[in-house]
């Protein structure tokens, strides 16, 4: 790893120098040509829902891992994620998760977007455990959230959303 692209990783993440040559070394092990492709993460990632279908899920996690959108994710964008998810404060965590469902990156949340990642999550956990279609809970969330009435989530409204109902975040097994 070059001396810049360290010092660069070091102000971006929560690791120390010496973890993230460790995570560096570690990384190249096991992805030699540098890079995870959308497919080998989703074949890591799936292994934690053996009884679930992650395939959805797992492309919009990717989505917000794949700062360049190149359909790869190198090491510095690998390293980025792994310090947002293990060592992210609730702030950075909580627009992690607002970036998983705005799914077109236009800053604002749709119903059809949360619906989709509701899809998503649903099939994730091997199907609907409350009744309610992922369209249905989209709409009573947006209604929820959406404090001005536009039809859309703002990251301001996702955020208060989730301090005034923080059960929000628990399709996405995020901790605040």
């Amino acid at each position: 790893m070059k001396e810049d692209d360290l010092k660069d990783l070091k102000v971006q993440t929560q690791f120390t120098e010496e973890e993230l040559k460790l995570w560096y070394k570690n990384f190249l092990e096991d992805y030699p040509n540098g890079i995870v492709t959308k497919d080998e993460f989703k074949s890591e990632y799936t292994k934690f829902f053996p009884y679930g279908d992650a395939s959805s899920f797992v492309d919009h996690i990717f989505r917000t891992f794949d700062k360049n959108n190149d359909g790869v994710m190198n090491y510095k964008e690998f390293i980025v994620a792994l310090s947002l998810t293990a060592k992210g404060t609730p702030q950075q965590k909580l627009r992690w998760a607002f970036a998983i469902y705005d799914i077109d990156n236009s800053g604002q949340i749709d119903v059809e977007e949360m619906a989709e990642i509701f899809k998503a999550i649903e099939k994730l956990n091997t199907g609907p455990s409350d009744g309610v279609s992922p369209m249905e809970k989209a709409k009573s969330v947006l209604k929820e959230m959406d404090v001005d009435s536009d039809g859309q989530i703002s990251i301001e409204e996702f955020i208060q959303g989730i301090n005034r109902c923080p059960s929000l975040l628990k399709p996405l097994d995020m901790e605040q």
